[in-house]
């Protein structure tokens, strides 16, 4: 998070006891990011008494750092090697290689099985010994993802790699050095040279083939130049027994082809039955001639007669999905691998077989090397867990998991320190402890870490019919796990619902009728406590009463309880629900509970504002593809419910124009409630932050401090950087400082924030001043800095350099951003009055941030744009579809004068009801009433139904009598505008004469 390494760099003092109104300055004490070459992603944290930060996450990296770990190394790897003759599996995991990431495909040198190739996301690997260590090779130009590499069978220094988009490349030196050689490659549509694959015929090694994009090419001269032969293929398999006959196959309409010409022609062979588009891999048995192996999605085919005739195996478990094939070239060995069987040895055709690895059902290819057999499976997500000390130093990091999928869903620490995380596996070897309780499924599970990381248990829960979101510890260190199920749950004997129960499906006479519905897939909630050590369950029950749980607290009195589409009270036992209360207008994803047994959710959706609260209305909508915006995308809010459930004491939003979900909620020590979620808006509020939204519509995070009515807004900032930002939580640490974690694509960021008592200066947000939305500063805009303690001899500094205010009042300075202002980073906003300095806010730049005036100055509502006679458009002055109108608008951006006209660098279009209005001009000139030099734009009102002759239900149309106005920079011919323009808020309207 670029933008939080700049802000607030001196450490700051712990946050004194809070008053309802008191106001709050976060600031930044450290940043520790966690992650590999993969994708890493936080999803949750908890925090300890003594202040230690603990993160749950998922990671596709086979090189993150791990520290004092239970599991060092990943459960999965892209790169596995088997022993048939043992059938043991080990993970490669590239020792003596850097910057690792995902293994496409892996070739040995034909004279030399203990030399290996990989190839995948980081270039070319090499391994001189069968595996054990590895060295990159030398990058291939311009082609960071390598697809494949081919050794010469005659010349071990000669080596050919295909690119995804370069095309195809060849060494003359073992890899030291590449050049290439695309002479005669078709390009792509998109004018890339897509080379996946590439063939040496093992009996004339100049003669090459390659796969690429636009079909299969042959090369006789060792890849000086290359002729397309065949459409696309997906594999080509050589004739053991006789020179030039060659096989391929590929989808629809290529099938199964043979020549017999060393490729000159080809001959369609038989088709598989029913399945004659659908084969991905073919291979010649080397010591049975004419005998042919075909895998796909309709399984695996043999064919004994060169393909004319197919048959399938009897085992009925290899009619299902195979996508890999190899034979050992020393010895009549086979091997297939697909879904589900994993990966498969056989001595006789496949008449019968032996599983090697059943824990790698998804595997892309088989390469047979000596006595060794290398596959490369799907990558696979693991678990990490780390635990960071007061400063953010990481004390543990560690993996967890199979060689599936694993996720981590929830964590939560006792007591003594311990970890305990839960989620969702489909790893047949997920790693679990002997004693453990194993009764329910391979679906889910829990484990223990001790307080220095080392593992204490770890089980598996419930198979995959069931889905877990929620735990929590108790004194004792018992878990309660919470979810969702759609049966098939472990529950136990005097549990409050022991089966699964379904509500019946609407009545319908014809089940085949389209006007039946489908039915929907019914979940129940589900509570389950397991024992302290992990051998048994205390008690599982179904709450079949709601669908989901997901959060759950423990009461002080023994209660439990949980919050998904409902908040609901269960006993201690799980024997009885006790209380619940029901809000159908929205989802609850984080659930507290205060000193008084007051319990607090937040979420996502439209609660009952109550009376007080500190925000009760959505803020409109964010425009899309320009056309009339709703109000209320998706709010994120607050409730707070009595111990009984039985009313809503207070209820706020907590949202602006954007998508905002509350995913995070804590109470602190002063029983304040601390949450946090993510937002794409800009308009979200925020409290002396400590910087703004740097991803915009990509998605923020946001921490902020409620006090305990709901009324009052503590505190409130955004979190993240210019990229796609997600926060897994943020939770107070006990001291005054709040401890959050969150993720972009790639890197798991975790922070430590102090609330120090906000200066008597306080800078609270920078917004557009027509708009009324805190997007990036732009060049000459006219901006409002809003907050408290602002004098008459308040300023306003923008990157260190003074903006020229306009106006003042102790809440409010208006001002003009200076025009040379640098757009290619973050700036930071200050505000001076009587000598005393505000908070520091972080703000995004851009080189325009467009808004438009509204009458009532709010941003919202009727636009102040002015009919063609110069009167203020409103319901009683509407303008007819046709006439020009001049819009009013700041955040233009840098703009030229050409004699009286101005121009801007960007192109501007206007929008009215989603329609493009023809432009007339503009200018920039003082409008009476409005701050600083203002941007006037003429445009005609589109009338829809001069469209008809393109359009036929334009015929007629006539436009309500209030539609929206939306000015947009830069290209709205791009082929996803919305991605590449900036645009104006919403909620402007133009009144149209009826």
């Amino acid at each position: 998070m670029r933008a939080l390494y700049l802000i607030g760099l001196c450490l700051a003092p712990a946050a004194m006891s809070r008053g309802a109104e008191s106001s709050y300055a976060p600031a930044l004490q450290w940043v520790t990011a966690l992650g590999g070459s993969g994708t890493n992603t936080a999803t949750a944290v908890a925090a300890d008494s003594q202040g230690n930060l603990y993160i749950a996450g998922n990671t596709t990296s086979l090189d993150l750092p791990t520290v004092a770990a239970a599991q060092p190394h990943p459960g999965g790897s892209s790169l596995v090697r088997i022993d048939p003759a043992s059938g043991a599996s080990q993970n490669i995991y590239f020792q003596g290689a850097t910057n690792l990431g995902t293994v496409q495909s892996v070739s040995a040198d034909p004279e030399n099985s203990q030399s290996i190739y990989a190839t995948g996301s980081d270039g070319v690997f090499h391994s001189q010994d069968g595996g054990n260590t590895w060295a990159n090779l030398a990058p291939i130009p311009s082609a960071p993802f390598v697809f494949s590499v081919t050794v010469d069978p005659s010349n071990s220094h000669t080596l050919y790699a295909s690119t995804g988009q370069s095309g195809a490349f060849k060494s003359t030196d073992g890899g030291s050095g590449w050049v290439a050689i695309n002479k005669g490659v078709p390009p792509a549509p998109d004018g890339t040279l897509g080379v996946f694959q590439i063939w040496a015929d093992p009996n004339s090694p100049a003669v090459l083939w390659a796969s690429a994009f636009t079909g299969l090419l042959r090369s006789a001269n060792a890849g000086a130049n290359w002729t397309q032969v065949l459409s696309p293929v997906s594999s080509l398999a050589f004739d053991p027994f006789t020179a030039g006959t060659i096989y391929a196959c590929g989808q629809n309409p290529l099938g199964i082809v043979e020549s017999k010409d060393d490729g000159q022609t080809w001959t369609a062979l038989s088709t598989l039955p029913g399945y004659s588009n659908l084969a991905i891999v073919i291979m010649a048995d080397p010591f049975h001639q004419g005998t042919l192996y075909v895998g796909g999605y309709g399984g695996l085919f043999q064919s004994t007669d060169a393909g004319v005739t197919w048959t399938q195996p009897s085992d009925p478990s290899l009619n299902s999905y195979t996508q890999a094939l190899a034979a050992d070239p020393s010895k009549p060995v086979l091997y297939s691998s697909g879904w589900p069987n994993g990966v498969l040895m056989s001595t006789d055709g496949f008449s019968t077989f032996t599983t090697l690895a059943p824990q790698l059902p998804q595997v892309s290819q088989i390469l047979v090397a000596g006595a060794s057999v290398f596959v490369v499976p799907m990558q696979t997500t693991d678990v990490f867990v780390a635990k960071l000390d007061p400063n953010g130093n990481i004390v543990y990091t560690t993996y967890f998991g199979g060689s599936g999928n694993d996720t981590a869903s929830a964590i939560a620490v006792g007591q003594d320190g311990s970890v305990y995380v839960t989620g969702a596996t489909n790893s047949t070897d997920f790693p679990v402890t002997p004693g453990s309780y194993t009764g329910g499924g391979q679906g889910s599970y829990v484990f223990k870490l001790k307080p220095d990381g080392s593992l204490a248990w770890s089980t598996f829960f419930a198979d995959a019919h069931t889905t877990v979101s929620a735990l929590a510890v108790d004194d004792e260190g018992d878990a309660y796990l919470g979810g969702s199920s759609t049966g098939y749950l472990p529950t136990t004997d005097g549990a409050y619902q022991t089966t699964f129960q379904q509500p019946p499906q609407p009545p319908c006479g014809f089940p085949t009728s389209i006007f039946c519905p489908l039915p929907m897939t019914i979940t129940s909630a589900f509570l389950t406590k397991f024992n302290a050590s992990g051998s048994g369950l205390v008690f599982s029950t179904y709450i079949a009463n709601f669908t989901t749980a997901n959060a759950l607290a423990l009461a002080p009195g023994g209660g439990i309880y949980l919050a998904g589409d409902a908040v609901f009270l269960m006993n201690g036992s799980g024997s009885a629900l006790l209380a619940s209360n029901t809000q159908a207008t929205v989802a609850m994803n984080a659930i507290a509970i205060d000193g008084g047994s007051n319990v607090y959710v937040t979420g996502s959706g439209y609660p009952p504002v109550t009376a007080g609260a500190f925000q009760t209305s959505p803020v409109p909508s964010i425009p899309s593809q320009f056309a009339f915006p709703q109000v209320g995308t998706g709010s994120a809010f607050v409730m707070k419910f009595d111990s009984g459930l039985s009313q809503i004491l207070s209820a706020t939003l907590l949202s602006g124009e954007g998508v905002n979900t509350g995913n995070s909620i804590a109470i602190d020590s002063s029983g304040n409630a601390i949450t946090g979620g993510n937002t794409t808006s800009k308009a979200f509020p925020t409290l002396a932050p400590s910087q703004g939204n740097f991803s915009g519509t990509a998605g923020s995070g946001y921490v902020a401090g409620l006090d305990p009515t709901l009324s009052y807004l503590l505190f409130s900032t955004f979190v993240g950087d210019a990229q796609p930002f997600t926060l897994a939580g943020a939770v107070p640490d006990g001291n005054g400082n709040i401890l959050l974690a969150g993720s972009t694509p790639a890197t798991v960021y975790a922070n430590k924030i102090a609330l120090p008592p906000a200066p008597a200066t306080r800078l609270d947000s920078v917004v557009n001043a027509a708009s009324r939305i805190a997007g990036s500063l732009s060049p000459g805009e006219t901006i409002a800095a809003l907050g408290v303690g602002f004098g008459s001899d308040a300023q306003l500094t923008i990157g260190g350099g003074p903006a020229t205010v306009l106006s003042q009042t102790a809440t409010t300075i208006l001002a003009v951003v200076p025009s040379d202002i640098d757009t290619t980073g973050p700036l930071q906003v200050k505000v001076t009055a009587g000598g005393a300095v505000s908070n520091a806010v972080w703000m995004p730049a851009a080189v325009a941030s467009p808004g438009i005036y509204a009458v009532n100055g709010s941003g919202t509502g009727q636009g102040y744009i002015l009919n063609s006679d110069g009167t203020v458009n409103s319901p009683a002055n509407p303008v007819a579809m046709g006439s020009a109108i001049t819009i009013l608008a700041t955040g233009v951006g840098q703009i030229q004068p050409v004699g009286a006209y101005a121009v801007t660098n960007l192109p501007v279009s206007v929008f009215v009801e989603g329609f493009y209005a023809n432009g007339i001009a503009a200018v920039v000139k003082q409008v009476p009433g409005l701050p600083g030099p203002v941007y006037e734009i003429g445009v005609y009102v589109p009338n829809p139904a001069t469209y008809a002759s393109q359009d036929p239900t334009l015929s007629g149309f006539t436009m309500p009598p209030q539609v929206s106005v939306v000015m947009v920079l830069g290209d709205v011919n791009a082929s996803n505008p919305d991605s590449s323009v900036l645009l104006s808020q919403a909620g402007i309207a133009l009144s149209v004469k009826q």
